[in-house]
């Protein structure tokens, strides 16, 4: 299933406004009042908790990020220190936050594996909010959307430079038998310096699975799921395939 740009955002906003959870634009978390911390079985954490955390670093450093189907993201600006993201999931995902966990642990053996990801802050604690490296880009579908409103194609050597940095990043993933399962746009971050691309990083770690392990063939993104999973009887075993395909569908989009 493919949606047009528009499509995605009145789906996201009918999903912000049936969370009940934040005003989905321009809301500061700093306005913690203003939160409508409602019992729901998607609420990442309890109002208590959430207040909590603002207090351990200062409130008025705390913005809003960004919402994903697990959880969502605030920007922390700690008094001193680099800005990081906090990660709270939603309480149905905090099996997918330990599980980014234990996959991050592997990473992290691996220098040139844990160099294609966000770092986690906090992994060592094994706490939640989950507390991320914030890297300094946007995402590859912002990016290409970015590039196509500006009509400014992308030279082809661009294109080869980001392809090939995102097959690399699905290998470091291969290298410690682990699967990405969420391989898409949205979950690669280009990386940008004074305005020129430097590198690009595959982020999300939530549904990672071990190589030749069972999984739920819902978890993923509908696009990019490898129709194998699809039409299994939840009895396929995850292969780096699954990923590669995943990554076909990414650089048709790119494409």
């Amino acid at each position: 299933a493919f949606f047009s740009p528009s499509d995605v955002e009145a789906s996201l906003k009918k999903l912000y406004d049936r969370l009940n959870l934040i005003e989905c634009e321009k809301t500061l978390l700093l306005d913690a009042h203003k939160l409508r911390l409602t019992p729901n079985p998607k609420r990442a954490i309890s109002k208590e908790e959430f207040l909590n955390y603002l207090f351990k670093h200062s409130a008025s450093n705390i913005n809003y990020f960004n919402t994903g189907g697990m959880g969502y993201l605030i920007k922390v600006t700690p008094p001193y220190g680099k800005p990081f993201l906090a990660k709270f999931p939603w309480e149905f995902a905090r099996r997918f936050g330990e599980n980014a966990i234990a996959a991050y642990k592997k990473l992290e053996k691996n220098p040139n594996a844990i160099s294609r990801t966000a770092r986690f802050l906090n992994a060592d604690e094994g706490t939640f909010p989950i507390e991320m490296e914030l890297i300094q880009g946007i995402s590859l579908y912002n990016f290409l959307v970015q590039n196509y409103h500006q009509k400014d194609s992308l030279p082809i050597q661009g294109l080869h430079f980001l392809m090939r940095e995102m097959a690399l990043a699905v290998d470091r993933f291969h290298q410690e038998k682990l699967i990405n399962r969420d391989i898409k746009p949205d979950n690669f971050i280009v990386e940008k310096f004074k305005n020129k691309v430097t590198g690009i990083r595959l982020v999300d770690l939530d549904v990672v699975k071990e190589l030749y392990e069972i999984a739920n063939a819902r978890e993923g993104s509908l696009g990019y799921i490898d129709p194998i999973l699809l039409i299994s009887e939840g009895d396929e075993r995850l292969k780096e395939s699954n990923d590669l395909y995943s990554l076909k569908m990414t650089y048709q989009v790119m494409l």
